[in-house]
């Protein structure tokens, strides 16, 4: 149960018998003030930091509670974007600098509450493209 409303929640409860219309002590009648507070946001994120060869794409995946919204903050790319709360983003490794995102969980009291991810480009692995790099055993004369 999410509250809408935040602050003090007043219940009145009257009991009252059968004979209540004729003697006033046959009428009970309890008040009480009740906090309403936000639950606490839980951001869980399955792995922050990813590494990938250029042009793989990697998968942010989370998991967010006690929360009223999501978005996502591409840093490096100056771009927002609304997400669900339990969802996650692909994202495809298309440079040699790594990239930032933050991950950002609204709270029913408006606070809120960022995770940073990140995607760290992988470089060329020489022992994977034997093919290709043979030019570097070449002896020039």
């Amino acid at each position: 149960m999410t509250p809408h409303n935040l602050g003090n929640l007043k219940i009145s409860i009257t009991a009252r018998s059968r004979h209540a219309f004729f003697a006033e002590e046959a009428t009970i009648r309890i008040e009480r003030q009740i906090p309403v507070e936000a639950p606490p946001v839980n951001i869980e994120v399955e792995q922050k930091d990813q590494t990938g060869y250029v042009g793989d794409e990697v998968q942010f995946s989370w998991r967010i509670s006690g929360a009223v919204s999501a978005h996502v903050i591409a840093i490096d790319r100056d771009q927002q974007f609304d997400v669900p709360l339990i969802g996650g983003i692909h994202v495809e490794i298309d440079g040699i600098e790594s990239e930032k995102f933050c991950l950002i969980a609204i709270g029913a009291d408006d606070i809120q509450h960022t995770t940073k991810l990140s995607v760290t480009p992988k470089l060329l692995d020489v022992g994977l493209y034997p093919e290709e790099l043979s030019y570097l055993t070449i002896n020039w004369e």
